[in-house]
């Protein structure tokens, strides 16, 4: 649990700013900590109108987030040794910034 007396509070906003590079959905920053995302909430805690948490919370949200995709990835892999999920083409990986 985030403690607001000991703990470094920074807006939610701004580490998932710093964090992508970009700026992301107010919508989805709050889906994120109400109703999480691949099984996992983001830990927060609101102050006035703001939201915050910390590095260490925002870093276990997002890891969680990557091992969830990789777990979902891993079980739809092609067999084919392209180590490339048969449903993604090169095109859609390139149009998601991955290729």
């Amino acid at each position: 649990m985030i403690d607001v007396f000991q703990d470094d509070l920074q807006e939610v906003r701004t580490l998932a700013g710093k964090a992508f590079q970009k700026r992301i959905s107010p919508a989805t920053l709050y889906r994120w900590i109400r109703r999480g995302a691949n099984g996992s909430r983001l830990e927060a805690v609101k102050l006035g109108r703001k939201w915050f948490t910390t590095e260490d919370r925002f870093r276990e949200f997002v890891e969680a987030q990557t091992e969830a995709a990789t777990a979902a990835q891993s079980s739809t892999e092609d067999t084919d040794g392209s180590g490339m999920p048969s449903d993604v083409t090169e095109d859609e990986l390139r149009a998601c910034g991955l290729l």
